[in-house]
Order: structure tokens, then sequence, then C-alpha cells
């Protein structure tokens, strides 16, 4: 009985062993889908761009545009691909943030209304630096999916690269002067039209 039980449980740890294996080869030849153009993304609104960074690679392909709407608030729209599960699931939309200074000095769960009627989950955080508030909100978009964090993704991550399944990460970050009146109530229009756009492209 014993001897049988202890068979399964190898026969297990093989079959977690390979499919780790397979994760970690195919993460690393898949490529990345491309950065779609902000005009795309971001066609629902009204919006537009008054600054562009060039594409950037840190382990992930993105690229940064300071968009500004009618009413003259700013927003700096951070927008990252990649296909290797491991970069996604270690993404924070707070990370470049801390990197300058900026201390986490309120954080949330919160929803964005999509212009279909569902609402997509995002994080909100309040970040500070000396006299500078940042009001940021970030979320990932994977294949059918839209999730606050990565590691709420791994699971099926994974397993859709072990079965050959292609997958894409969209990393979204939104990010506004705290100080602007109504900045962070605009911000979210665009973050939802930008992600309802990406969920489409992830499928």
């Amino acid at each position: 009985m014993r001897s049988n039980a202890a068979r399964q449980a190898l026969v297990a740890l093989l079959i977690l062993a390979t499919a780790a294996a397979g994760l970690a080869f195919r993460s690393q030849g898949q490529a990345a889908p491309a950065l779609p153009r902000v005009e795309a993304v971001a066609a629902a609104t009204q919006w537009q761009v008054v600054q562009a960074s060039g594409p950037s690679r840190w382990g992930i392909l993105f690229r940064q545009w300071v968009l500004r709407d009618a009413a003259g608030h700013e927003a700096l729209l951070y927008l990252g691909v990649t296909s290797q599960v491991q970069a996604m699931v270690r993404w924070d939309g707070e990370l470049g943030y801390l990197g300058e200074g900026y201390v986490v000095v309120g954080r949330r769960d919160a929803q964005v209304a999509l212009a279909d009627g569902r609402r997509a989950p995002v994080v909100e955080t309040t970040l500070r630096h000396l006299s500078q508030v940042r009001l940021v909100r970030y979320a990932i978009v994977g294949p059918g999916v839209i999730a606050r964090h990565g590691p709420e993704l791994a699971a099926g991550a994974a397993w859709d690269t072990v079965r050959g399944a292609p997958d894409g990460y969209y990393l979204v970050r939104v990010s506004v002067d705290g100080s602007q009146p109504g900045a962070g109530e605009a911000a979210a229009g665009l973050l939802s039209a930008v992600l309802a756009d990406l969920a489409d492209r992830a499928g």
C-alpha cells in the first residue's frame, strides 16, 4: 500500500518537474506580441499624446506616453508586453516609482468600468515623494482575463505554456498628479479604454 502511494507520488513529482522544465523552455523561446500604438489603444477616449518615450527593454518591452485631455489633465501611460511568465509574475506597477524615491502612502483594490458593462480589477496606489503625490492605477491583461497581480495569472499561464498555447501579457499603468482636481477620475476612464482594447487583443 505504502509502496503504491510512494510510486504515485514519484510519478506526480516527475510530471510536475517535466511541466516546469517545459514551461521554462517554452517561455524562453516565445516572442512577445508587438507593442500596440497608443493612438489605437486610446482611440475610444479624448486623450491626446503630448510626449512619448522610445521603446525600452528592462526584461519587458515597454513604452511610456504623456497624454492630455480636453480639461487639461495629464496622465502618464505605461504599456509593457511580454511572453515571459516569470517577468509577468514579477511585474509591479509601483516599482519604477519606488526606485525614484517614492513611498506608498495608500493602496487598495479597485475596479474600473469597461464600455461593455464589465468591471476590471485594478490596483490603486497613492505614492508620495517630498511634496509630489502620484495616483497610480495598474493591471495585467492576459488571454481572456484582466488581473491586478501576476501571481493571479500564474497557474493558468503555466498550463497554457506547457501545452503550447500562444500567450502574451500586457502590463498597464496610468499615473496622474494627485494634486490635480478630477485627474483621478479622468485617468480611470483612460485606463478603462486601454484595458478594454488590450483585452480584445489578448483574446
